[in-house]
C-alpha cells in the first residue's frame, strides 16, 4: 500500500544483501529518466546526437571486457562481482536499446573493395528480424551543396549480423555522392552519407544524420 504517494521505481526493487552490492540494480535503471545527483550541462543540452555517441562508447563495452573490469574490484564475495557485472551488462544493453531508437543506428561507414560498408549497431542489443533499408544515390556538388538523384530507384539492403555493404554508383573522375539511408520502419530517421572520389582514393568524408 503506497497511500497515494508515488513510491521511486528503485525503493520498489529487490536488492540481494551481498556484501559490497549496496543498492544497485538493472531493473529499476531507465536510461532516458535516469539525471545525475547534481545538474550538469553535458546532460542539460544533450541532443539525440549526443546521446547516439555516448551510447556508442558504452555499448562498446563487451561482456567479457565489463566482468574483468568488475573484478578489479577484489570483492571479498564472488557472488557480488557477478551480480555487478550482470547488472551492468543489462544497465549497457538498456542504453543502447533506448539511445539507439532516437536515430538511425548505422555507423562506422567505409568504403572498401567499391561499395560503401556500414554497420547497423542495433542488430547487437535487439532481437528480431534484421534491419532492412534503402539507399537512393545522388551527385553531390559540393561548391554550391546541391543534389542530383542518380536514379528515382532506391537500393534496399539487408544487415546480415549488423553488417551492411552497397554498391558505389559508377563515376568518371573525380567529385562526390551522398547516399540517403532510410527506414520503413523510421520513416523519420535517415542518416546522408557523403563519399568523395579524388585520383585513386575513395573515402567517406560527411554524415549527417536526421532524427
Amino acid at each position: 500500500m503506497t497511500l497515494g504517494l508515488h513510491v521511486p521505481r528503485w525503493q520498489r526493487s529487490h536488492y540481494p544483501k551481498l556484501r559490497g552490492a549496496g543498492v544497485f540494480d538493472a531493473w529499476s535503471f531507465d536510461p532516458l529518466e535516469w539525471k545525475p545527483e547534481a545538474p550538469n550541462p553535458a546532460f542539460l543540452m544533450m541532443d539525440a546526437s549526443d546521446a547516439f555517441w555516448a551510447a556508442k562508447q558504452v555499448a562498446a563495452f563487451t561482456d567479457e571486457e565489463i566482468r574483468a573490469i568488475v573484478e578489479t574490484g577484489e570483492f571479498s564475495d564472488e557472488r557480488t562481482t557477478g551480480w555487478i557485472a550482470r547488472c551492468l551488462i543489462q544497465r549497457r544493453d538498456k542504453i543502447a536499446q533506448a539511445w539507439f531508437s532516437k536515430v538511425l543506428p548505422l555507423d562506422r561507414f567505409r568504403v572498401a573493395d567499391g561499395a560503401l560498408a556500414f554497420d547497423d549497431l542495433r542488430q547487437n542489443h535487439e532481437s528480431g528480424a534484421p534491419g532492412s533499408y534503402g539507399v537512393h544515390w545522388s551527385a553531390y556538388d559540393n561548391d554550391h551543396g546541391t543534389l542530383t538523384p542518380l536514379s528515382s530507384k532506391g537500393e534496399a539492403v539487408n544487415a546480415m549480423r549488423g553488417r551492411l555493404s552497397v554498391r558505389l554508383p559508377a563515376m568518371r573522375g573525380d567529385g562526390y555522392w551522398a547516399a540517403l539511408l532510410e527506414s520503413a520502419a523510421r520513416p523519420r530517421q535517415s542518416v546522408r552519407v557523403y563519399v568523395r572520389k579524388h585520383g585513386e582514393r575513395t573515402a567517406v568524408v560527411g554524415i549527417d544524420r536526421v532524427q
